[in-house]
């Protein structure tokens, strides 16, 4: 399931990159001092060094964590889920206790190099279950109170401008790469089009040159920025359609590139990365990407829907992360996997899994160390038959801003800020 858009996002996607204005934070004295020092619009913020890129794909709908890291070994898994899990047999065994799903086999193939971090029991104090709150939680990086930008959006706030350091990839901006004074370049998969040639794009250019009002100044800048997205992009686009990216045929037909219809949205997770590697091929400033795949409210049904979302999963990143690897740029790069919230242990009545909590969080790449990290919650001891959370969300990405971004997470991310070691 798709986040609702909001006003702000939908003219940020028209326009394109840049932000529509301040995002009117009401922030206090006391704990949210380093929220209002993030924000703060006179801030640049201190970084070591271009260290990295992340690349953060959002998994929409609350992914089914037990069924794509199974718990094989623990007899709680099947007797909750019966007719929807798997017997041991049937998993990718990773060690003695845990499997991935069967259609996860590139992904195994990542762990066997070393090259996939799996982030057990992570999710936040006092959980969620509505679909655009929690993934609002995991975008903001603040669980205790709504707030209008996201952990990546403030950190760009803190950077000198540049319409190319973060790239959505899609038609809108999530909250996760909105600041209060700028965002990410919102980039559909068919490129920034403009209309009428070459002559309107000259135009389009020296549009606001002259001093004008601070209102015209501002739409010319955030003009030129969308001209000069859509000129570094055209290459690259050209590049990636033709070095296609987890094209494999999914059970019920489709292809991922081809765009199979998940509740609604067209999908094409490997359309979106190939141009991410494009992106790093052509060695674009872009510090994050965000990426996405829908269709995970599995509340009926999910096993056969659960297995095609995997198989498309599988087939965009264990086809993206060696494609990478060939670049200087691609061997500093990690994706993160993660969805904003994981699913129950019982199977409901429908053959599927309603809303839960904690959930596994995937991090792939060269930079990565592989192995389990954080602890297992546990399928008995549960909260209102829920799981309880092991792992703080926010030193997840902590862990990824620091190593990757050279910024000190603590300015830009709150909560638990310990390094959990997944990256060299």
């Amino acid at each position: 399931m798709d986040r609702p858009l909001t006003r702000r996002q939908v003219l940020l996607g028209a326009l394109g990159v840049g932000a529509v204005g301040a995002a009117g934070l009401a922030l206090g004295n006391g704990p949210w001092d380093w929220l209002a020092s993030a924000t703060d619009p006179t801030r640049v913020a201190s970084v070591r060094s271009a260290t990295g890129t992340v690349v953060l794909v959002t998994l929409y709908g609350g992914n089914d964590g037990l069924n794509t890291v199974i718990p094989y070994a623990n007899s709680a898994y099947l007797a909750g889920r019966a007719t929807i899990g798997f017997k041991p047999e049937e998993v990718l065994a990773l060690d003695a206790a845990h499997g991935l799903h069967p259609n996860l086999t590139g992904l195994k193939g990542l762990w066997d190099s070393k090259q996939l971090a799996i982030v057990r029991g992570v999710g936040y104090p006092n959980p969620n279950r509505s679909h655009f709150r929690s993934m609002d939680i995991w975008q903001s990086g603040i669980p205790d109170r709504p707030v209008a930008t996201g952990w990546v959006g403030r950190w760009l706030d803190a950077q000198a401008p540049d319409p190319l350091r973060a790239l959505a990839l899609g038609s809108s901006v999530p909250l996760v790469m909105t600041g209060a004074k700028t965002a990410a370049a919102a980039v559909p998969t068919t490129g920034v089009k403009l209309p009428l040639g070459a002559a309107f794009a000259d135009g389009f250019a020296a549009l606001g040159g002259a001093s004008g009002s601070p209102l015209v100044t501002y739409a010319a800048q955030r003009q030129r920025d969308v001209l000069a997205v859509q000129r570094a992009l055209a290459p690259v686009l050209a590049d990636a359609a033709s070095e296609p990216i987890g094209v494999r045929t999914l059970e019920g037909g489709g292809t991922p590139t081809s765009g199979p219809v998940r509740n609604g949205r067209t999908s094409g997770l490997g359309q979106q990365l190939a141009i991410v590697a494009a992106a790093l091929r052509a060695d674009l400033p872009t510090r994050v990407f965000h990426v996405s795949l829908g269709g995970f409210d599995t509340h009926s049904g999910e096993k056969q829907r659960h297995a095609n979302l995997m198989a498309e999963l599988d087939a965009a990143l264990a086809e993206f992360i060696p494609t990478i690897a060939k670049t200087p740029r691609g061997q500093s790069t990690a994706v993160v996997v993660y969805s904003e919230f994981g699913r129950r242990v019982q199977a409901n009545g429908s053959d599927g899994t309603d809303h839960g909590t904690a959930a596994p969080v995937l991090v792939l790449g060269p930079r990565v160390k592989g192995g389990f990290y954080g602890e297992d919650p546990s399928l008995t001891d549960l909260d209102n038959g829920d799981l309880k959370y092991t792992t703080d969300f926010r030193a997840v990405f902590g862990t990824a801003m620091g190593h990757l971004l050279g910024a000190d997470p603590k300015d830009f991310i709150g909560g638990p800020q310990a390094d959990l070691g997944f990256l060299a």
